[in-house]
C-alpha cells in the first residue's frame, strides 16, 4: 500500500487576475498546504497507471474553481468550492495532467489540497479482490462525473466475502491511505444457506435484504443502537429506497469481536451494513456526512 509525502508548496499572485504561472511540478499522492492564490495557480503530475485520481480542496474563497486538464488543456473533472470545499476526479490512463486552480482575487485567500491515485494494483494490495477493485473504481469514477462526491473517503464492502471477515475497505482517496478495514453485516434476508455468506440482495421495503451499488452518507444522528449514519441510495434501481427502508450505518452487538469469535459470522441485521461496535473514532468521523459507500457482489455484474 502506497503511503502518502507531503509536499508543501505556495502559490503566490499579485492583487489581480494575470495569466498563470508555469506549473509547479509535484508527485503523487500530494499535499498542498497554506498556498495563497490571488489569480491562478497549476500543479503538474504523471499518473503512472490507470487508476482513479482525486482531489480534495479546502478554501477560505467559496469562488476557487479546481480542475483536472490534460496538457492540451481540456478538462476531465472539475469542482468549485462553494461550500469552502469540494471534491471531485476521474479515471485517468498513464500520462502526465495537470491540477489548476483560479479565483477572483480577495486578500487573505488561501487553499490547500490533496490528490491521489487508487488503482487496482493499491486494492489488490490491500485485499480487494480483482472483480471488486474494477467495479469500484468504475463505479467512483460515475459519482465523480454525476458530482455526487461531498468528501474524499470512500468504503468499499465485497459482500461475496464471508461476513466473520473484515470485508469493508476504508479510503481516502485524495491520500490513497487505507484507513480502516472492519466487518460488516448483511440482512437477514440476503442470508444463504451457508453462515456467514449473503446471496441475494434487493430493495424492496420489508424485505430485509442488503442492497447493492453506490451509496451516500448523510450527518450523524441517534438511533436505536446509537450513533448512526443515514445511508442515500445513488442508484435508484439498486439502492433508490434504502432511505425509506431505514437502512442505516450503526454499531451492532453481532459484528463485535465477542460475537464472531463464537460464531463465525456477523449476526445478520434487517438489511443495515452494522459495524462492531468497538470500532475507533476514525471510522466514524470519517464517514460522517458525505462519503461515497460501495456494496458489491458477483451478481452485481449479471444485471
Amino acid at each position: 500500500m502506497l503511503l502518502p509525502v507531503a509536499y508543501a508548496l505556495t502559490a503566490l499572485g499579485a492583487p489581480r487576475l494575470r495569466p498563470e504561472k508555469p506549473p509547479s511540478s509535484i508527485v503523487l499522492p500530494a499535499s498542498v498546504k497554506d498556498g495563497t492564490t490571488l489569480g491562478r495557480a497549476a500543479y503538474e503530475f504523471d499518473v503512472p497507471a490507470e487508476g482513479l485520481v482525486s482531489v480534495a480542496v479546502i478554501a477560505s474563497n467559496p469562488q476557487l474553481k479546481v480542475e483536472l486538464r490534460r496538457l492540451d488543456d481540456s478538462v476531465v473533472a472539475r469542482c468549485t468550492a462553494k461550500a469552502g470545499t469540494c471534491t471531485t476526479g476521474a479515471m485517468l490512463p498513464p500520462g502526465r495532467y495537470r491540477c489548476r486552480l483560479s479565483t477572483r482575487p480577495l486578500s487573505n485567500s488561501y487553499f490547500s489540497f490533496e490528490l491521489g491515485l487508487l488503482t487496482n494494483a493499491t486494492l489488490r494490495t490491500d485485499g480487494v479482490s480483482a472483480g471488486m477493485a474494477m467495479a469500484a473504481l468504475r463505479a467512483l469514477n460515475a459519482a465523480y462525473k454525476r458530482g455526487d462526491a461531498r468528501k474524499p473517503i470512500v468504503a468499499l464492502s465485497d459482500m461475496s466475502v464471508s461476513s466473520g471477515e473484515k470485508r469493508q475497505w476504508v479510503y481516502n482517496a485524495s491520500t490513497q491511505r487505507l484507513l480502516v478495514q472492519v466487518r460488516v453485516a448483511h440482512g437477514e434476508g440476503s442470508q444463504s444457506s451457508s453462515p456467514g455468506f449473503a446471496n441475494a440482495f434487493g430493495d424492496v421495503p420489508n424485505s430485509k435484504k442488503s442492497s447493492l451499488g453506490l451509496m451516500r452518507t448523510g450527518r450523524f444522528y441517534s438511533g436505536t443502537y446509537g450513533r448512526s449514519l443515514w445511508l442515500e441510495g445513488l442508484e435508484p434501481t439498486r439502492n433508490g429506497h434504502v432511505r425509506q427502508r431505514s437502512i442505516v450505518v450503526h454499531p451492532w452487538e453481532g459484528a463485535d469481536d465477542t460475537y464472531v469469535q463464537s460464531a463465525h459470522e456477523v449476526a445478520p441485521t434487517w438489511g443495515c451494513p452494522g459495524v462492531s461496535r468497538a470500532l475507533p473514532e476514525l471510522y466514524w468521523t470519517s464517514l460522517n456526512g458525505g462519503a461515497l459507500m460501495y456494496f458489491w457482489h458477483p451478481s452485481i455484474e449479471a444485471e
